[in-house]
């Protein structure tokens, strides 16, 4: 799939990744571009000369904020590549409660809430040397503040962009309605996808299948990708009266759009950008 870079700095995905799980097993392990740490393996990196920085999330599995803050972390990871060579730096996960030494180390480094996220470079100080992995960690930060606090969350942004002509003359309302939309039907569709069977992979119509169940499950995905080609054309489903998706959560996560606090950083995001519009396509 192909998003903008926008779309991938503020994608906060609530829906359908799972929470990072316990790494209380006797070795580390990657998943993608995150590594879960077990106890050795922090005393090891905290106490010997280390080649690579490592941006450690500290969490518990009780926590609803960790399990909330998990994918924005994990997205992070793709985009700034941890874990390759490339980019000299390690994200990881470290579960504080996974033995009675891990405690103690989370006590020690002043972890007091969860998540906890800390920067340590290979000399093993408390640092933020990556600008745009700071930049990143801020701005999932405001989608958070925006999602979980925000009175205006509930507000349905599609239903102000056609009763103010917000669809024309409001380029910053406009384009974040159109980012989170595409990052919620690509995660839709993700899911789906992962859901599938290897049987229904294999088929030959396995992707027109898919696109019918996607027609059932959130029927303004199905339509996304023309809407985005035709740039949301007056007097059509591309530009609906009220918020389209049929899962709630869908709602809420784009009406994050009309909070302030996510339109300022968003606005200052389209101006270092220079108002780039957003392209993509679902499931591409």
């Amino acid at each position: 799939m192909l998003s903008s870079l926008r779309s991938l700095l503020l994608s906060s995905l609530l829906l359908s990744l799972l929470p990072p799980t316990s790494t209380s097993t006797s070795s580390p392990r990657r998943q993608n571009n995150i590594d879960f740490w077990p106890t050795p393996h922090l005393q090891t990196y905290l106490s010997t000369p280390q080649p690579h920085d490592a941006c450690i999330l500290f969490y518990a599995p009780w926590s609803t904020d960790s399990q909330s803050f998990a994918p924005l972390f994990e997205r992070i990871g793709e985009i700034v590549k941890a874990g390759l060579s490339e980019s000299n730096l390690l994200m990881v996960y470290f579960d504080c409660e996974q033995d009675k030494i891990s405690e103690q180390i989370c006590e020690g480094l002043g972890v007091k809430k969860y998540p906890e996220i800390m920067y340590l470079e290979e000399v093993n100080q408390l640092v933020l040397e990556n600008a745009e992995l700071e930049t990143l960690t801020n701005q999932a930060a405001v989608l958070m503040e925006s999602l979980l606090m925000s009175e205006d969350s509930d507000a349905d942004v599609f239903k102000n962009l056609m009763e103010t002509g917000g669809w024309d003359n409001d380029e910053l309302l406009r384009n974040c309605v159109i980012d989170l939309s595409l990052d919620y039907c690509t995660r839709v569709v993700n899911k789906m996808d992962r859901l599938s069977s290897p049987e229904s992979k294999s088929s030959s119509d396995y992707e027109d299948n898919l696109m019918e169940e996607l027609s059932d499950l959130e029927p303004y995905c199905a339509v996304f990708d023309e809407c985005v080609r035709q740039d949301f054309p007056v007097n059509s489903i591309c530009r609906p009266n009220l918020c389209p998706f049929n899962k709630e959560m869908g709602c809420r996560y784009v009406g994050s759009c009309g909070g302030e606090l996510l339109r300022e950083e968003y606005g200052r995001m389209m101006k270092e950008s220079g108002g780039e519009q957003v392209e993509g396509e679902v499931g591409a």
